[in-house]
């Protein structure tokens, strides 16, 4: 269950608590899993025509988080989890400078506050972390695809289950050390843009399906 998901279930919860059974939508997924219709068609997109692609999600992927997790484990054995919260007036007037600093360019200027809160704190954990200057960062923004396919996710529906896929950008050390929080907002935005449309989004699932296939998994 994703964050959308969740949304959906408490909201659902509370309104039964309220009395209020009439605000409950109708749940997709219990009989026919909507993304199983979501089927990529050839010629793919570039994102499936990398074969390394797929092996890096299939196997190297899996295998890589253990190692780098046991790596991390050598120097700080002892992990803190720790909840940061900003408010929301610190990050719309992040939001508002990011802006200004766009639009002093030739570009577009529209970020949105997740662009900005991520930008930040990706410099943030950069910094702690003090990498050589040209070692590449992969940034991960997660987002919805519920609204990409509105057939598949009616609006007065609720999908409990997992409906989120990933954005990536890589950015060498010192571009995310060095360029302004807007900079790094406006890459993001840009990543995310161009890889939550709806090709890229069935390319994805399809080596997704494939992966899972293989190793007997379920895409949820």
């Amino acid at each position: 269950m994703d964050a959308s998901g969740r949304a959906s279930l408490l909201n659902a919860w509370a309104a039964v608590l309220r009395g209020r059974e009439d605000q409950v939508p109708p749940f997709l997924g219990f009989f026919k899993d909507p993304l199983a219709d979501l089927n990529a068609q050839p010629p793919f997109e570039w994102f499936v025509r990398s074969q390394w692609m797929l092996i890096l999600m299939q196997w190297l992927g899996p295998l890589l988080l253990v190692i780098r997790w046991i790596w991390e484990m050598i120097p700080c054995p002892k992990h803190e989890h720790r909840l940061v919260c900003i408010p929301g007036s610190i990050v719309t007037e992040m939001r508002e400078a990011a802006i200004q600093e766009l639009s002093a360019g030739d570009g577009e200027d529209f970020v949105s506050e997740s662009d900005v809160l991520l930008a930040w704190w990706a410099q943030r954990i950069v910094q702690s972390m003090l990498p050589s200057g040209k070692i590449p960062v992969t940034l991960l923004n997660n987002f919805n695809i519920r609204p990409s396919f509105p057939d598949l996710f009616p609006r007065d529906t609720a999908y409990v289950g997992n409906a989120w896929l990933t954005a990536h950008t890589i950015l060498p050390a010192d571009e995310v050390l060095e360029r302004p929080v807007g900079y790094l907002a406006f890459k993001l935005r840009h990543s995310l843009l161009a890889q939550r449309s709806k090709n890229q989004i069935r390319d994805y699932i399809a080596v997704q399906r494939e992966g899972m296939e293989k190793t007997q998994g379920d895409l949820n």
